[in-house]
């Protein structure tokens, strides 16, 4: 049996750019906040007499009692300047979740996250720079 946690999030973050915009390569950082604003689970854990019990996140068999939080994200950008228009980058980032959410066994727990994003971005409304 797997369980399953999911949450919808807004994440409110601030980043800095270092490099002028002929640079090949450049860097980043970017910090802020996520708000959790809504969570659902389902799937099975054991309970005080080691029976296997169905927890979902309404009803009768609602297992945690809060489902909002807070986390603190940040993250570090490598960007290699491809042409006028277009960046790849790389990024690696993490998730520290400073909210608990608290069960209905008492227990509390946190989520965090740690991993790497890749892409290629593309600039919307660019402006040519002329030096």
């Amino acid at each position: 049996n797997i369980n399953h946690y999911r949450n919808i999030e807004i994440p409110l973050t601030a980043g800095y750019e270092f490099g002028d915009p002929k640079d090949k390569w450049k860097f980043a950082v970017n910090g802020g906040v996520a708000l959790n604003i809504a969570s659902w689970y389902s799937g099975y854990t054991l309970d005080t007499s080691l029976t296997v019990t169905p927890v979902q996140s309404k009803g009768s068999n609602a297992y945690y009692k809060k489902t909002v939080g807070v986390s603190i994200l940040g993250s570090v950008s490598v960007i290699r300047n491809i042409d006028e228009r277009t960046d790849a980058f790389i990024e690696p980032y993490f998730k520290y979740g400073i909210s608990s959410i608290n069960s209905a066994a008492g227990f509390s727990q946190k989520f965090n996250t740690i991993g790497v994003q890749a892409g290629i971005r593309f600039k919307l409304n660019y402006v040519k720079h002329h030096y």
